[in-house]
């Protein structure tokens, strides 16, 4: 897939991204879009058997994908999406927040109705659902505690976040045991989405709140 593809691809991502963060009255970050993008990848990948996407590479605020940026950029020059505030950040960094458009919703409407991006909103629905209890304020840190994120962090800037893969300390290995220890425990089903969703979510929380270093507000 080439670079122009993987932005048309997230353009999508992003007006989700941003439906989901009007539904809890929040305006969004920068930083905060590339968390919501990647949790919603990683579940994607490995609850909604989507293919994976190696995009997310580990960067000065965790997982960063350059197209996601972009996509948020092609959006607002096209009035989909506003800015909704620009301040500088005490380290001297612009940070910069967003919120959708009229024209933007019309957009998601459109999506949403669309049977090739239904599995991506649905778990997109859910990540948006577990953020609005726990918080928007708290996406950074829970993304810092994320299986693949805390096992590849140590290898420095500009690795591959593979949370698919399995085999090694990844998101779909984490869930992997967490289903089989389900299974040992319970007959009822625990393969739903919405159930390996809320259980991540509250590994995440859980993780962050006794592992969780300070780090700097999100700018």
């Amino acid at each position: 897939m080439n670079s122009g593809d993987t932005v048309i691809n997230r353009i999508g991502d992003v007006i989700i991204a941003l439906g989901e963060a009007e539904k809890s009255k929040v305006r969004p970050t920068k930083i905060q879009l590339q968390k919501f993008v990647y949790l919603t990848d990683v579940l994607a990948q490995v609850v909604g058997m989507m293919k994976p996407r190696a995009a997310h590479k580990t960067y000065r605020n965790g997982p960063y994908d350059p197209a996601v940026q972009n996509a948020v950029d092609a959006l607002a020059f096209r009035g989909l999406v506003r800015v909704a505030g620009v301040w500088r950040t005490p380290s001297g960094h612009m940070g910069t927040s967003y919120t959708i458009a009229g024209s933007g919703r019309q957009f998601l409407k459109k999506l949403r109705e669309n049977p090739a991006f239904a599995r991506k909103v649905q778990i997109a629905g859910l990540v948006g659902t577990e953020l609005h209890g726990l918080g928007w304020d708290r996406i950074v840190g829970l993304v810092y505690a994320e299986p693949t994120y805390v096992a590849t962090r140590p290898t420095g800037w500009g690795s591959t976040l593979a949370a698919e893969d399995g085999l090694k300390v990844s998101a779909a290995f984490f869930l992997a045991v967490m289903r089989r220890v389900a299974g040992t425990l319970s007959a009822e089903n625990t393969g739903s989405a919405a159930w390996i969703t809320d259980r991540f979510f509250a590994y995440l929380n859980d993780y962050d709140r006794h592992y969780g270093a300070t780090r700097e507000a999100v700018s």
